[in-house]
């Protein structure tokens, strides 16, 4: 296994294997959108619903959707499985 270098010299960003997606969000009007311009809101309905309750004016935001195991270790599998 990786070990992460230790000190304040250091910054890293966890690498999480799942699917790229832009919320688009309008008050309460929220769109999940892919890299291929698909709208996956409906596969996502509890990220939606938390992106709503945020109540924003028009934002963007770039995200990774991905799924967990017990280790807090990103799950391609367990994403799919969501997905179909």
């Amino acid at each position: 296994s990786m070990v992460v270098p230790q000190g304040d010299q250091w910054i890293y960003e966890t690498k999480f294997d799942g699917y790229r997606v832009l919320a688009y969000i309008n008050k309460d009007d929220v769109r999940l959108i892919t890299r291929n311009n698909q709208d996956w809101s409906n596969k996502f309905p509890v990220i939606v619903t938390e992106l709503k309750k945020l109540n924003l004016p028009f934002t963007v935001l770039d995200g990774e959707v991905v799924v967990l195991d017990n280790k807090n270790i990103s799950n391609f599998q367990s994403l799919q499985n969501v997905l179909t």
